[in-house]
């Protein structure tokens, strides 16, 4: 699968950073079940990635992976729609 664009996932006023999300795996097994691969990463205001990782689930009928920043901003925590939930410590900003 060639990766989908990057989308907007949140967007942290105070510190200007944006989270973006694309997908980059997602598989069909049949009888409505498959899985799910999406890419996070965290750009300051210059455009400089200072986090990147991925989740994949396992899905049933419906699959999503969202991510957002915390009200502080410190950290990014992304959860998938099958239950798993990471949450990601990110640098002061400066």
């Amino acid at each position: 699968m060639t990766p989908e664009k990057w989308e907007v996932a949140d967007t942290h006023r105070a510190t200007g950073w944006r989270a973006m999300i694309r997908t980059i795996g997602f598989t069909h097994t049949g009888n409505n079940e498959g899985t799910l691969t999406r890419e996070v990463q965290v750009l300051e205001r210059d455009g400089n990635a200072i986090l990147t990782t991925r989740m994949e689930i396992e899905w049933a009928y419906h699959g999503e992976i969202k991510a957002g920043f915390s009200d502080d901003g410190l950290s990014l925590t992304i959860t998938g729609s099958d239950g798993q939930r990471k949450v990601r410590t990110l640098p002061e900003p400066a």
